[in-house]
């Protein structure tokens, strides 16, 4: 991740689990969203910006999902 990275965003917009997790390895500020503070945006936003975002986040999940599902299964030997 670079300088202006976010990371959690898709949770803010749909409430279900972060789909990933970031650990700094370097010196790093944080600021942190809150659910009233990003709902409170989203209310402020076009309903059609809002409604896209919706949908992307729920395709990015599908997809990722789908992903996971097919990827192939690692034997011991293969990690060895």
């Amino acid at each position: 991740m670079t300088t202006g990275g976010i990371f959690g965003e898709m949770a803010l917009i749909d409430n279900q689990p972060r789909m990933a997790s970031a650990t700094a390895l370097t010196g790093t500020t944080c600021v942190i969203i809150t659910d009233a503070v990003f709902d409170n945006k989203l209310k402020e936003a076009d309903p059609f910006i809002a409604g896209l975002l919706r949908i992307f986040v729920r395709n990015i999940r599908s997809v990722t999902q789908h992903r996971h599902m097919n990827e192939p299964a690692v034997s011991m030997s293969d990690a060895a």
